[in-house]
């Protein structure tokens, strides 16, 4: 199938069928889900006991990075940087074999077994695709970054100051890259399910995935946004007392482990839960715009 071939004329994403959906699914195999994720959840449990006095000591010449929960300590250079790299591409790689295992179940019907995903070629295809659009995201946020730069350049160089147009265009460069980031990993997307049930790679194009989520877009982060919002909310309310805590810490010395422990832990699952919905819901999405496809072939 080319790209032409692609057309959402006779089929509507809605929003509230998608947050249904995904939800229905998520309720109805709970123990399902639990096997795809519990591997990969408990290699988190046991990293962040190991790494706990790190994850939580105050920051110095370190820089905290977070890929897919695996949170990362890299000291500015040397090869400590280089190993939390790694780390957090390994943390990448084996959430690529949740998603995809999760992909499966939803499109396919395939029954999760121990240890509830696996790591072959399909899921080092899904692993390169996340770093390409990842890749394609941070390059998109770095050009309007760029360009901001070289306007307050510019107008300090040729006015002797930025002007008070500077903080409105400072604003706009922003909003926009926050909106151009957010549709780009949004579109790019819909090339996740392909390539988990074998209908990616390099025949389901990046170019092709741009196509499928043509005119679903909107639909798509209205549908995320809001079954997202009591993950928001609870992830939220216990970062905040997670972040009284670590301050505490700070500024008295104290660590109160255990309420950090409990804070972190539920946003940890909470975060979890993101995920899956995130998965589940593309998924979903996949399977209309596919099933309409076939169905117009037929009909053809």
């Amino acid at each position: 199938m080319s790209d032409s071939d692609i057309s959402q004329a006779d089929v509507k994403l809605k929003v509230g069928l998608l947050v249904k959906s995904t939800y229905s699914v998520m309720y109805g195999n709970p123990s399902a889900l639990l096997k795809m994720v519990w591997v990969v959840f408990l290699l988190n449990g046991l990293y962040t006991v190991y790494r706990w006095d790190t994850l939580f000591q105050p920051a110095t010449s370190t820089t905290v990075v977070q890929s897919g929960n695996f949170n990362i300590d890299i000291q500015l250079g040397g090869l400590s940087g280089l190993v939390g790299w790694a780390e957090a591409l390994v943390g990448l790689l084996l959430l690529s074999g949740v998603f995809v295992a999760i992909h499966r179940f939803v499109l396919l019907g395939n029954y999760p077994h121990v240890p509830g995903f696996g790591i072959g070629k399909r899921e080092l295809r899904y692993f390169g695709q996340l770093l390409i659009n990842y890749s394609l995201v941070i390059v998109a946020l770095l050009i309007p970054f760029a360009l901001l730069i070289m306007i307050h350049a510019g107008a300090g160089y040729l006015f002797g100051a930025t002007g008070a147009m500077l903080p409105i265009l400072t604003v706009l460069i922003f909003v926009g890259m926050f909106v151009g980031a957010l549709t780009i990993i949004t579109r790019l997307w819909f090339v996740m399910p392909a390539i988990a049930v074998d209908q990616g790679g390099v025949r389901f194009s990046i170019r092709r995935a741009w196509a499928m989520a043509k005119g679903h877009t909107a639909t798509m982060i209205a549908a995320v946004t809001i079954a997202l919002l009591p993950i928001f909310l609870i992830s939220g309310i216990s970062n905040y007392f997670l972040m009284q805590l670590m301050l505490q810490h700070v500024t008295s010395g104290e660590t109160p482990i255990m309420p950090m422990a409990v804070y972190y832990g539920i946003s940890v699952v909470v975060e979890w839960v993101g995920f899956v919905v995130i998965t589940v819901m593309y998924s979903i999405a996949y399977n209309i715009i596919e099933s309409n496809n076939a169905e117009q072939q037929v009909e053809a």
